[in-house]
């Protein structure tokens, strides 16, 4: 097969068509390239592809690369290479990928960089990883109150391709403290000679270095932002967060929540690139955690074991029990943890959880063992589960039996509902209080709790309804 029949990218390598490899890049999106170039087997196949087009063009699609194409292209390059590399990718994406490389690596680029470009980098590379500081980028304009909009503009044709945005300029003063911001359009839409005091608007958001990434989305979000400027300790400006900047920390925190619901340490790289090993040791202690709590429902069948040789269709309803308990609190679960990520709700509206989840866990709770009653006096009287004991079936005392299981079990799940509701709205405003991320509070190790506690409560009541206590 012949690139005429499939123009695909590892063909067009094969063949070393670098025309149509050109006319690839300028057709398909970097983003979608790079998709295309991590599938690449042969570490040698990315470098031709880097080296038959322009810098600029490379240096865009390396930032879309994973971490471990950005390693094996890196310990490929040559001296030069790198520093053509850096010299066209901005400081906050170069940033990001030295993060996730080998020490040894780091300082084999660093020291390809220039004094002023390796400190602005190794600044990045200091602010805690999710905070502002972590994400901005140095790469904005900058201009003085008393300049013109001629003289603004100027400026822009000058040094604006080498910025990540010219929408939004920030207006300093001589010491570095932001005053206004302005866009390009108010420059457009005014005379040359107008001053860049009158045009500018003084009514803007701003964060600190400091601020937590979490902060940083909220702020984009309540003031529809495409921009924020980043202040440091004396606040004076140092950088700027841009909306894609926000939509890659929106995946990564959604990723991450998603990954602690499901009881699994976050990732560092994606799923392709992470090994099964590497999986193993994000999951097993979670696993084996859980199950050594798990265990305290071993131990309270085996407490009531005469429970279930007196009465066997017990067992047939524990897990029933089991799920609907767990099920009902991942929902409060689920909507505690949304609120307070959303900033709706905080630790000082504590009192206001407890008493609309107290009547949401009444109504929910009075509803399930109504239902529960009903169906399981349907599913034991059709003998879809049988149910055998010393009575004639279908006799009084067979109903009155009926009705003593259906009973147990619809009371076993008003409470358990009751409770799952309360501490499903709880736990998450406790992870807030001992600054642990709510997500973990979430299906695993609220399930396992309600499976032990459903389990306590439902034997509980067994003994004492048929009297073995």
């Amino acid at each position: 097969m012949n690139n005429k029949t499939d123009p695909s990218l590892p063909f067009l390598i094969r063949d070393k068509n670098i025309q149509l490899i050109r006319q690839r890049f300028d057709l398909v999106p970097l983003v979608d390239l790079a998709d295309e170039v991590d599938a690449l087997e042969d570490p040698k196949d990315i470098l031709f592809v880097f080296k038959t087009c322009s810098n600029a063009v490379t240096a865009e699609l390396f930032s879309y690369l994973s971490s471990l194409t950005q390693e094996r292209l890196l310990q490929l390059f040559t001296d030069k290479q790198i520093v053509d590399l850096l010299n066209h990718s901005y400081s906050d994406d170069v940033a990001d990928f030295l993060g996730e490389l080998p020490a040894n690596l780091v300082q084999r680029i660093l020291k390809n960089v220039d004094a002023s470009y390796r400190d602005e980098i190794n600044q990045l590379l200091r602010y805690k990883e999710g905070t502002a500081g972590s994400i901005m980028t140095p790469e904005y304009i900058t201009l003085s109150k008393d300049a013109s909009v001629d003289t603004a503009l100027t400026k822009i044709r000058k040094i604006g391709r080498e910025k990540e945005t010219i929408q939004s300029l920030f207006v300093i003063d001589s010491k570095r403290y932001l005053i206004g911001i302005l866009t390009l359009e108010d420059l457009v839409y005014h005379s040359g000679d107008t001053s860049l005091s009158s045009l500018m608007s003084d009514d803007f958001q701003t964060c600190h270095v400091h601020t937590t990434q979490d902060d940083v989305v909220n702020l984009f979000k309540r003031y529809n932002l495409t921009v924020l400027p980043v202040l440091n300790e004396t606040n004076r400006l140092v950088g700027i967060i841009t909306i894609d900047d926000v939509l890659h920390v929106i995946e990564d925190i959604a990723s991450e929540d998603i990954l602690k619901m499901a009881a699994i340490n976050p990732l560092k790289d994606d799923y392709k690139a992470t090994s099964s090993w590497m999986i193993t040791k994000k999951s097993i202690p979670w696993i084996l955690g859980l199950m050594m709590i798990g265990s305290i429902s071993t131990f309270a069948i085996n407490q009531f074991e005469s429970t279930f040789q007196s009465v066997i269709v017990l067992t047939a309803f524990i897990p029933m029990i089991m799920n609907t308990g767990g099920n009902a609190g991942n929902q409060s679960v689920a909507l505690i943890t949304r609120a307070l990520a959303t900033h709706e709700l905080s630790l000082k509206d504590i009192l206001y959880i407890i008493k609309k989840e107290f009547t949401t866990a009444t109504i929910m709770a009075i509803t399930t063992a109504f239902f529960a009653f009903i169906w399981i006096g349907i599913l034991l009287t059709t003998q879809f589960i049988r149910f055998e004991n010393i009575t004639v079936l279908y006799s009084l005392a067979w109903f009155s039996s009926v009705a003593q299981v259906s009973g147990l079990v619809a009371s076993t799940l008003l409470l358990s509902v009751f409770v799952a509701k309360l501490l499903g709205s709880l736990l998450p405003l406790l992870a807030v209080k001992i600054k642990k991320d709510p997500a973990i509070m979430s299906s695993p190790f609220l399930t396992t709790i309600m499976d032990f506690t459903s389990l306590i409560i439902y034997f509980l009541f067994a003994n004492y309804l048929f009297n073995f206590f």
